[in-house]
């Protein structure tokens, strides 16, 4: 049996778009980067500014990749928009306006992908949605969160940080004593802070795992898996390194563990994390991609 294989990108009948048709997409982008210029300078502070959101900075270059390479079936799909578009730009907007009326950052940010979204599916339909939706979404981890929601989210991860580096610790042999997330040794007692808690990692972790899950190939539920183990790497290597923090103010001294070491191991951590997520990736058997071309077989589309 013979098969039709046609590619998106290359078929001759692709209609040229005319100005009548281009009008709408110009008047769009034009608004959109009238209203957006604002809080993409305020995006561009935060990540300089924000330790927790210092990854930010790679987050538009990832998600415009995955964007790019879903930018065939994007063209492939039937331009099918209407008022659904229309309607999610208006809750875009009213998010917007909720922001600069309480001068709050975060409904601005929040707003963000949701305008690229209603403009996608109002210019491009349904399908195009569904084919950009991981980059969309993915843009969400460009946002600085608040410091309220940092330190609430982080206060699990101190006591479990404090809890399994205590245990490693008692492993080894040390003589270690546990209160909350204080962690007291002969001579020293060092406190699990936000800082210390490993959040900065879990977030650039987060970031990593998604795009990992989303870009190797695999069963869905082998790459949800991938992504869910994020967060108990981050821990556990963030337990490690409160840990070797701990074993070296034993062994050379609190000034020591407490300086050039307590910085770097911060890097370290991350690093550690992310073999882990690599590790793990190989574990489930998830196969790099293949990044074929989008193309249609008998009218199907080939790309996951």
């Amino acid at each position: 049996m013979t098969h039709e294989v046609r590619c998106a990108t290359q078929s001759p009948s692709t209609p040229v778009a005319s100005p009548r048709r281009l009008l709408p997409c110009l008047v769009t982008t034009g608004l959109f980067i009238a209203l957006y210029t604002p809080v993409f300078a305020h995006l561009l502070r935060t990540w300089q500014t924000n330790e927790y959101a210092s990854h930010g900075y790679a987050i538009p270059a990832i998600a415009g990749f995955f964007a790019w390479r879903r930018w065939p079936r994007v063209q492939a799909s039937r331009a099918t928009g209407g008022r659904a578009g229309l309607f999610v730009l208006g809750l875009a907007l009213a998010l917007y306006l909720f922001g600069v009326a309480s001068r709050i950052h975060l409904p601005k940010e929040l707003s963000l992908p949701l305008a690229l979204a209603g403009i996608v599916l109002h210019l491009r339909g349904p399908d195009a949605l569904r084919a950009l939706w991981f980059p969309l979404t993915f843009s969400l981890l460009m946002i600085g969160w608040p410091n309220s929601v940092i330190e609430w989210v982080s206060f699990p991860m101190q006591l479990a940080a404090a809890k399994y580096s205590a245990m490693a610790l008692g492993l080894m042999g040390a003589p270690v004593e546990r209160d909350g997330v204080n962690l007291a040794i002969p001579g020293y007692t060092f406190a699990v802070t936000v800082k210390c808690s490993g959040m900065q990692s879990l977030l650039a972790l987060t970031a990593l795992g998604a795009a990992l899950a989303y870009a190797l190939e695999g069963p869905p539920a082998r790459r949800m898996g991938l992504f869910a183990l994020t967060i108990p790497i981050a821990v556990l290597a963030n337990s490690l390194r409160v840990a070797a923090i701990l074993m070296l103010a034993m062994w050379k001294g609190p000034r020591v563990a407490e300086g050039f070491f307590h910085g770097f191991s911060g890097f370290v951590l991350f690093l550690l994390a992310t073999l882990g997520l690599l590790g793990a990736a190989l574990a489930l058997r998830l196969k790099r991609p293949t990044w074929e071309n989008a193309c249609r077989v008998n009218g199907a589309d080939t790309r996951r």
